[in-house]
């Protein structure tokens, strides 16, 4: 079964790498690596969609997508903080999860970037707008396309 699991991550890893490197838009971008983060919590459990988290920041870093590397363990523990808390608010209600866990996600990587860059909120918030509609929107599509994914993965005894 562990096989099948680091398989199913591998894929995810892979995938959410691919994206980073065709170079989308970051907002397209986002949302993409957010709804695999939020599908590998679905498909696999919150820590594998954590472990994820962790590894696309130096991925994106990489790529040039992330900004300046000290930013790299927040924006890792805003992924984290999305993926656990959608992974606990998603038992009552999932789109007050994936609300909340986008808001959270957001206020950390933008709250970091203010105390390490000293500027103010609204010069932050204004090259990091895309990340609370790439969560929100990331959410939704991972919904939408997890709920397929685990049916087609039962039925092919996959988990």
């Amino acid at each position: 079964m562990k096989i099948k699991y680091l398989t199913t991550m591998g894929i995810l890893l892979a995938l959410t790498v691919v994206v980073q490197m065709i170079g989308l838009p970051k907002i397209l971008t986002g949302i993409a690596v957010n709804a695999i983060l939020l599908i590998a919590y679905q498909v696999l459990g919150t820590a594998w969609g954590a472990t994820i988290g962790l590894i696309t920041p130096f991925t994106a870093f990489l790529f040039g997508i992330a900004g300046k590397p000290i930013f790299i363990p927040f924006i890792a523990a805003g992924n984290v903080v999305y993926v656990v808390l959608f992974s606990i608010l998603n038992r009552y209600n999932q789109y007050v999860g994936i609300g909340l866990a986008s808001l959270i996600k957001t206020l950390i990587i933008v709250s970091s970037m203010i105390l390490i860059t000293g500027n103010a909120f609204s010069v932050v918030f204004s090259g990091q707008s895309h990340q609370l509609p790439a969560a929100i929107l990331g959410g939704l599509l991972a919904s939408a396309i997890s709920k397929v994914l685990k049916i087609s993965l039962k039925q092919n005894n996959y988990i």
